[in-house]
């Protein structure tokens, strides 16, 4: 168990991600009800790379759920959120709020997935949507280390 807590990182730099190519034992905590990061940082410090906030089954509101992620990125460990239903502007809301990534229940055809797909992508940088609403976009994209 020792050998799943140490921090590595490869060729994502992302702990989880290079774990799941390697085929390696991942630790993911399930959060359903939370006011506070307590939960976040209980995870960390027990070896977790990974919380999955599931807003399918609770009743938290977006902001709670965007400080759970926000915290979670910040510890070095991968936020995904569980939504309760395909809606376009929650699944943005929440990736701007800090969620590496979403569950989407009940995804039934090929058209339902590329919504959510959709839906979790930014405009291109050329779109006149991110050059009017998002005008540092314009600058290209963030890459860590720049």
């Amino acid at each position: 168990m020792a050998d799943a807590m140490q921090p590595r990182t490869g060729t994502t730099g992302n702990l989880f991600l290079d774990r799941l190519h390697a085929g390696e034992l991942k630790l993911m905590l399930g959060i359903r009800s939370s006011r506070t990061t307590d939960v976040v940082h209980i995870a960390h410090s027990s070896g977790h790379h990974s919380i999955v906030v599931d807003l399918e089954h609770s009743t938290m509101s977006t902001d709670v759920v965007a400080t759970l992620c926000a915290t979670a990125g910040s510890l070095g460990m991968t936020p995904i959120v569980r939504v309760p239903e395909r809606e376009y502007g929650l699944i943005g809301r929440l990736l701007d709020g800090g969620a590496h990534g979403i569950v989407a229940p009940r995804i039934e055809t090929v058209e339902e997935a590329r919504q959510v797909a959709r839906a979790c992508r930014s405009p291109p940088a050329d779109s006149a949507h991110r050059r009017r609403w998002c005008p540092s976009w314009a600058c290209g994209p963030f890459r860590p280390g720049n």
